[in-house]
């Protein structure tokens, strides 16, 4: 009898490590698009907290009772971000707004229509 000994893989091995290489690979791929998404949010995120403070230095810089309510486009590395101006909001109005030297002003950040921060500062002194 001759038996003959072939060094080597079957091919239900190959495809079987394969198949394992496959499924680490697409956890790979998933991983990295988790993470890219969660980076580009990051950045969103950062950039709408700088529009806020960038849109309170301004107002800081003027006459307390020449601000008012409105609504200006701020753009930083190509994101566009809508940033509110809100003098005595509603919900805080009977608090912080029933004098002429007390106020509040909300400023928001808002990126395709989701608020990414907002901040809120109370005036205090004679503004007139």
């Amino acid at each position: 009898m001759n038996i003959s000994w072939q060094k080597g893989f079957t091919l239900i091995e190959i495809m079987a490590a394969l198949f394992i290489l496959g499924l680490i690979a697409a956890a790979v791929a998933l991983g990295v698009q988790t993470m890219t998404k969660l980076n580009y949010r990051a950045t969103v995120k950062s950039g709408a907290i700088w529009a806020v403070v960038k849109t309170l230095e301004n107002a800081r810089g003027l006459e307390p009772h020449s601000i008012s309510s409105g609504t200006e486009n701020v753009t930083l590395n190509g994101i566009t971000y809508s940033v509110e101006r809100i003098v005595c909001p509603a919900a805080t109005a009977a608090l912080y707004c029933n004098t002429m030297d007390m106020w509040e002003l909300q400023i928001r950040a808002l990126y395709q229509g989701e608020e990414m921060y907002s901040l809120s500062t109370i005036y205090y002194g004679d503004l007139r």
